[in-house]
C-alpha cells in the first residue's frame, strides 16, 4: 500500500502590489544595476542606517571587497563599480 505524502508549506508567499511592481518595472529597465532607483534605495537605506556613505555593489564578490576593506585604486573602483559614494 502506498501513502501520499501531504507538503506542509512553512510560509506562504505574500506579495504586496507596490512592491512586486517595483521589482517588475526594475527588470523591465534596461538600467536595473545603475538605474535612478538604485540611486533612490541607496540613498534611502543610508538615511535609515544613519550612515554618511552608502553603495550597492553588483555582485557578492564585490560586496566582499567592500566589506573586508580591500584596497583598490580609483580606476579598479569604477572598473568594478565599487566606488563609496559621498
Amino acid at each position: 500500500m502506498t501513502v501520499a505524502m501531504k507538503k506542509i508549506s512553512l510560509a506562504e508567499p505574500v506579495f504586496i502590489d507596490e512592491p512586486k511592481q517595483a521589482a517588475v518595472d526594475a527588470l523591465e529597465n534596461d538600467r536595473y544595476t545603475k538605474g535612478e532607483n538604485v540611486a533612490k534605495f541607496e540613498e534611502e537605506f543610508a538615511r535609515y542606517v544613519r550612515t554618511r556613505y552608502h553603495v550597492s555593489p553588483i555582485s557578492g564578490t564585490a560586496a566582499l571587497h567592500i566589506a573586508f576593506g580591500k584596497d583598490h585604486s580609483e580606476d579598479e573602483c569604477r572598473k568594478y563599480d565599487m566606488c563609496l559614494g559621498d
